[in-house]
């Protein structure tokens, strides 16, 4: 029989690590950075026209080299894939264990992301953090669950955002933040990887919990609607206690 001392151990552990991660605490406006946006680079200046004479010029037109070349556009050293390719997933992606979290990264750290808003306006970011998703996992949008790898590899918190469409307030997806060590850290890299500046408008909450909490959610598999840690905490001891 597991004493009423030895129960309560993890609640107190947990309690206190969360409390370390919050910590001072302040609106998530607050906690984002300042973040100038996108601003696209000026179209080239048109090439000047040939002398008639030398347009008159019969010339043989450049070789297209483009059918040989790879699918995918190919920028600072990397093959950012078509739309076809980002719909379908069958692209070359990196892929990592996080602490035994399988994890494939879609977009590495200061690599640029990009993609279409819902007026169809093209949008760029370069990303704060390596960018991916969970394995054998879906989310509340038909895909893999989203998450952000931090700098932190040691760190075994999560914070797990209720992620909101910032113009009608409705919940959209979550957005798992591993590698970090408090809620103001989590935010600041959240809210770096929008380049529209509303990414503080998008947290509708931030649950803070264990990483082996975190694998318990995920495990149940509620991931399609707005999470609760201290339901997902709760219920994670309750099974650990279970199996004392």
């Amino acid at each position: 029989m597991v004493s009423r001392a030895n129960r309560q151990a993890p609640d107190d552990a947990y309690q206190h690590m969360v409390g370390q991660a919050t910590k001072g605490k302040k609106s998530y406006e607050a906690m984002a950075p300042v973040q100038a946006p996108y601003t696209p680079p000026p179209a080239p200046a048109p090439a000047p026209e040939a002398p008639a004479a030398q347009a008159a010029a019969e010339t043989p037109p450049p070789f297209d080299f483009s059918a040989f070349a790879p699918q995918g556009d190919k920028r600072g050293g990397r093959i950012t894939p078509t739309e076809a390719q980002k719909h379908a997933g069958n692209y070359s992606k990196q892929h990592l264990s996080f602490h035994g979290l399988p994890i494939s990264i879609e977009t590495p750290k200061g690599a640029t992301r990009e993609g279409k808003d819902h007026t169809g306006k093209v949008w760029r970011c370069k990303m704060p953090a390596d960018y991916g998703y969970i394995k054998r996992t879906e989310g509340a949008d038909g895909d893999h669950l989203d998450v952000f790898v931090g700098p932190d590899r040691g760190s075994r918190m999560v914070f797990l955002i209720n992620q909101n469409d910032h113009r009608t307030g409705k919940f959209d997806e979550h957005k798992a933040i591993l590698g970090t060590t408090s809620e103001r850290q989590a935010v600041a890299l959240y809210c770096a990887a929008f380049s529209d500046g509303c990414g503080a408008k998008r947290i509708g909450s931030i649950e803070p919990m264990s990483l082996d909490a975190f694998k318990h959610w995920l495990k149940q598999g509620k991931t399609k609607t707005p999470a609760k840690a201290k339901t997902i905490v709760e219920h994670a001891l309750a099974v650990t206690r279970s199996k004392t």
